[in-house]
């Protein structure tokens, strides 16, 4: 695949898990987080699966270093959503606001700024 479909592709899944934090938020400002938060966490996992692999393939062979504090970052993303889940399973108080925190704060840190040195950089 050529570095710019890989582009493209990062792009167009950053925009659905964007909208996809965008929905969530809005289920939990208004108190319907239950209904939602199965499909966000399947939705949320399909989506950064695939961008993930696009984003794995702008950096492989290209800059150890950066691919290997990538995979880091790719590893405690996953284990985070899992223990997510299990506090879901457990009935946590406030979990729904703490996801929400969860992917905002992850999505600015590594989406917005990670992934946009990869794609103007690399």
């Amino acid at each position: 695949m050529k570095r710019q479909e890989n582009i493209n592709l990062l792009i167009e899944h950053r925009k659905k898990i964007e909208d996809l934090i965008d929905l969530f938020s809005r289920y939990v400002e208004t108190g319907g987080c239950k209904k939602i938060i199965v499909d966000v966490f399947h939705k949320i996992s399909f989506y950064t699966n695939d961008f993930l692999l696009n984003e794995k393939l702008l950096l492989e062979n290209k800059n150890a270093e950066r691919f290997e504090k990538l995979q880091k970052y790719h590893n405690e993303f996953a284990n985070k959503m899992i223990d997510f889940q299990k506090d879901y399973e457990n009935q946590k108080p406030g979990l729904c606001k703490e996801l929400l925190n969860f992917l905002n704060d992850w999505y600015s840190r590594h989406i917005l700024y990670f992934d946009n040195n990869i794609t103007k950089n690399n």
